[in-house]
């Protein structure tokens, strides 16, 4: 079975950060993947081993990392950069509360809360971001090369399309609350502007940027 390694913030016992890496782990990650995946988080591992030494195995040998990125946590930051840099496949997450850091902002990120309907869209997106990695992609012994790969040209294609759909979710929430704030806005100003999204990606791109900001 593969192994998914989660990055994220642990906290202190009975600590705000703890209970919400655990409702993360427990709730999401584990229901969406545990068929799949032998499920690892560092405080979890039974071992004599230096905790460091467990992050950085669990980082290296996964053939699956998901990273929370909730509380803007440095260390996990590291381990973010450490798993980037081996090229190998990675999903980040975040409290659906709080704003991703301008760095990292381009990657494709899942947002979650303790909503059902929130549980519910996070583990349905895991699920199919999973479906975008090859076989080639979970492969340690041949890394993907990601300009000569053409499996994983179509996975990296499948993700961007995953990206619009979640976008354009999005902005299906937002555009009625802006249409109730400027009645002369038209109501079939929706279609029209997913048209655009398709034309003008990075327009669109900046677009959802300015909504996210607007939200918080």
């Amino acid at each position: 079975m593969k192994k998914c390694f989660i990055a994220c913030p642990i906290g202190t016992d009975d600590s705000k950060v703890r209970r919400n890496s655990d409702f993360l782990l427990q709730s999401i990650i584990k229901p969406a993947l545990e068929s799949d995946f032998e499920i690892q988080r560092s405080d979890l591992i039974s071992s004599t081993n230096k905790i460091t030494d467990e992050i950085i195995g669990g980082l290296t040998n996964s053939e699956l990392v998901i990273v929370d990125l909730s509380t803007h946590n440095p260390n996990v930051f590291y381990e973010l950069g450490y798993r980037h840099a081996l090229e190998r496949p990675t999903i980040t997450m975040i409290n659906k509360d709080e704003n991703i850091p301008f760095d990292v902002s381009t990657y494709r990120t899942i947002y979650y809360s303790e909503l059902y309907a929130d549980v519910v869209n996070a583990k349905d997106q895991l699920k199919e971001t999973i479906k975008t990695f090859t076989d080639n992609d979970f492969n340690f012994e041949n890394p993907v090369n990601k300009y000569n790969n053409i499996d994983n040209e179509y996975g990296v294609l499948n993700r961007h399309l995953l990206d619009i759909k979640s976008d354009l979710s999005e902005l299906k929430e937002f555009l009625p609350s802006v249409t109730k704030q400027d009645p002369d806005i038209p109501a079939d100003s929706m279609v029209r502007m997913m048209e655009l999204a398709v034309q003008y990606p990075d327009q669109f791109e900046r677009l959802m940027e300015l909504q996210n900001k607007n939200s918080h």
